[in-house]
């Protein structure tokens, strides 16, 4: 896999729970892209992984864009 999930992210759940989230899917570098037009992309499967991943931190109580915010941040 070109994406890594084993390392787990700290997120508040609930009314000030703290609880272990997954992190999301690592974006492939632009180099990744083999610029062929290949369907499904390298870039589709991320998303296709971002979009499981906001799935599950929301299932678990958890706020995805807070937590992308919080990284990027």
């Amino acid at each position: 896999m070109w994406w890594s999930c084993s390392s787990p992210a700290r997120g508040a759940v609930g009314e000030g729970v703290t609880q272990s989230l997954p992190p999301p899917p690592d974006r492939p570098e632009d180099y990744m892209c083999c610029q062929r037009g290949c369907c499904p992309c390298i870039f589709d499967y991320y998303e296709d992984a971002m979009d499981r991943w906001r799935e599950k931190v929301r299932a678990l109580g958890g706020d995805p864009e807070a937590l992308l915010a919080a990284r990027a941040g």
